[in-house]
């Protein structure tokens, strides 16, 4: 592997496995980080000419792809180790990385043609969006001088709504001066999900309602979300919108790329492991990023209650993976709907689509202990009912209000109501006198048959 891969894969999962498990180096398994370098090497063929100028000038590098990892190896460690770096220091970081100086708005590069800050600027959060999963920039001089979040859209290409991105345009005025987690705001407040945040969609408990904390697998499953609540799924590209519900549409929103998620979950359990053996703690991915948006909100009177320890990317990840065990993994039949609906969807047919993510299939399509991966992270133990607030406190609201619009659902015909199992008890209750009551009706005419015969032969 280029040394430019290895350096940024260091970088996003720095730590040796917990486990000795086969297919497994650095914390991570081959299969996810390879899934993540063709994602990546398909955002740069995607790269207009101009930034490849860019790319070109800065890294003075006649290999163009080399000098795209160079560059978002540089973007990872910025955003993981810098406290509240914006598009300008990072800027003034690389530059001064290869030796390079400004005149005006122009860079003095190595290699012709001339190269712009704003160039490198909007460059630096594309990368941005390619390292976090929160948000896409499209690309330098598509929308003029603005910086504009490329509309997310599912895996069919078509165009999804969200009330996750307040705007999906904002000038650039003084933006490149902004800290990082700063910038993404002027965007959206929601952009990283999380029930401390307060917000006129965070949810609030109410007095007496069993649903507010408990989440009930029964009522959360993809059978049962489809079955009896004509659920539809979207798959989206941003991590934000994951679980994202609109009731209107009944459509579901989940997360396309499953193996981000696994990497850095991996390097959670490997930074638990190594803290536990050595008693040092490396720096997670994207830690200075995540600590100073959370701050900012509890500054803002927007956090609950701050738990830094419990924010991490990795944490935020692992929910997501817990959140496809618990819909899909914990139900055969709910696998079994999924794989009749969805499995061929979600490949990618040429490559001028965006990789699709083979993991996707394996946590939606299978049942969970034939997965392997949840044998290689460390979940919550599986259960019927998960804690709202300890198991999901990134997604607490979104799981609650799904799993209240399923709770409101009364079967109006005949197939729903044989495919009803939210409530397990009911459910066997109502087959239990369809049997019971059947068979009693089919003794009571065998009896009669028998009576009638009898008299007949008399």
């Amino acid at each position: 592997m280029e040394p430019a891969k290895t350096d940024l894969l260091s970088i996003i999962s720095p730590a040796k496995s917990r486990k000795s498990t086969p297919g497994l180096a650095n914390g991570i398994s081959t299969q996810y980080t390879q899934w993540y370098l063709r994602y990546l090497d398909f955002q740069f063929r995607q790269l207009s000419e101009r930034e490849k100028h860019v790319l070109w000038g800065i890294q003075g590098n006649n290999n163009v792809q080399d000098a795209f990892y160079k560059t978002v190896a540089f973007v990872a460690s910025q955003i993981t180790t810098v406290n509240r770096p914006s598009l300008q220091s990072i800027a003034t970081a690389l530059l001064k990385e290869n030796g390079l100086q400004t005149t005006g708005d122009n860079i003095i590069n190595k290699i012709p043609p001339v190269v712009t800050k704003d160039d490198l600027a909007t460059l630096i959060f594309r990368v941005i969006g390619w390292l976090t999963m929160f948000l896409e920039i499209e690309p330098s001089q598509s929308h003029g001088s603005q910086f504009c979040v490329r509309e997310p859209t599912d895996t069919n290409g078509t165009a999804v709504d969200s009330e996750v991105f307040e705007t999906y345009i904002q000038p650039p005025d003084e933006l490149a001066r902004l800290p990082i987690h700063q910038l993404v705001k002027r965007f959206s407040q929601h952009i990283i999900p999380s029930s401390w945040l307060t917000s006129d969609f965070s949810f609030r408990a109410l007095p007496g309602d069993p649903f507010s904390e408990q989440l009930v697998v029964s009522y959360l499953n993809f059978r049962a979300l489809h079955k009896v609540a004509a659920i539809e799924l979207e798959f989206v590209p941003y991590l934000g919108m994951h679980l994202e519900f609109d009731e209107e549409s009944r459509r579901l929103k989940l997360f396309q790329f499953p193996s981000w998620c696994m990497i850095l979950a991996t390097s959670l359990s490997s930074r638990r492991h190594r803290r536990r053996s050595t008693g040092s703690d490396p720096r997670p991915y994207l830690a200075s990023f995540l600590e100073n948006y959370f701050e900012s909100r509890a500054s803002e009177g927007k956090l609950e209650e701050y738990k830094a320890n419990e924010l991490g990317i990795a944490n935020l990840c692992g929910e997501v993976l817990l959140s496809y065990r618990m819909i899909f993994g914990q139900d055969r039949k709910s696998a079994g709907t999924f794989n009749t609906i969805y499995k061929g969807h979600l490949d990618s047919t040429d490559g001028s689509e965006t990789p699709s993510d083979s993991l996707l299939r394996e946590v939606c399509g299978r049942y969970w202990k034939d997965v392997l991966i949840f044998q290689d992270i460390e979940l919550a133990r599986e259960k019927t009912q998960y804690s709202a607030s300890k198991d999901f406190p990134f997604f607490r609201d979104r799981l609650v209000t799904l799993q209240r619009f399923v709770v409101e659902q009364d079967p109006n015909d005949l197939k729903t109501l044989l495919h009803d199992r939210r409530d397990i008890l009911r459910y066997w209750t109502f087959w239990g006198v369809i049997y019971i009551g059947g068979l009693s009706i089919f003794l009571s005419i065998i009896q009669s048959i028998i009576g009638i015969l009898q008299i007949v032969l008399k």
